[in-house]
């Protein structure tokens, strides 16, 4: 399953299920569920205020501070699915994900199948973003040593 092994690739996501009128957040070891009313009788989501909340306050509880970078956020659509989701489905769980503060968001149909499988990102890894930070800087003093010269040569 496409889900399982993403899941494994990025151990920092989470985990939203979206059932009718309920949201299951998996991550790390903790699953957290809210209730309430955003399903219609054809559609799983109805009401977009009253899901995004619903999201919103889920990510909140596993988001330890603001230093700590937005998350990779995995939805996956569990009911009302049986003619597979539209494009405004898609759009709308999207838009619910990136609304919630995910700095990725990725969709998966109820057997766990990415719906759009160009889009994942490959796995964060600290050392290139240590290097990356530390050739930034290194540019950085390079721009201001240059300038001093040029100042003090003039």
């Amino acid at each position: 399953m496409a889900l399982q092994q993403d899941l494994v690739l990025h151990p920092n996501a989470r985990l939203v299920q979206i059932y009718v009128d309920r949201m299951l957040l998996s991550y790390a070891t903790k699953q957290i569920t809210e209730h309430a009313n955003f399903s219609h009788l054809r559609s799983l989501i109805d009401n977009f205020a009253v899901a995004e909340n619903v999201l919103h306050k889920l990510m909140k509880q596993t988001t330890a501070g603001m230093l700590q970078p937005a998350p990779y956020l995995f939805i996956q659509a569990m009911e009302r699915t049986e003619a597979g989701l539209t494009f405004v489905e898609l759009r709308a769980l999207r838009e619910l994900g990136f609304n919630s503060g995910a700095s990725f968001v990725a969709i998966y149909n109820e057997q766990g199948k990415l719906l759009e499988p160009d889009q994942l990102p490959k796995p964060y890894n600290p050392t290139h973003f240590k290097l990356l930070v530390s050739m930034t800087i290194g540019v950085i003093l390079l721009i201001l040593v240059l300038g001093l010269i040029h100042f003090l040569s003039s």
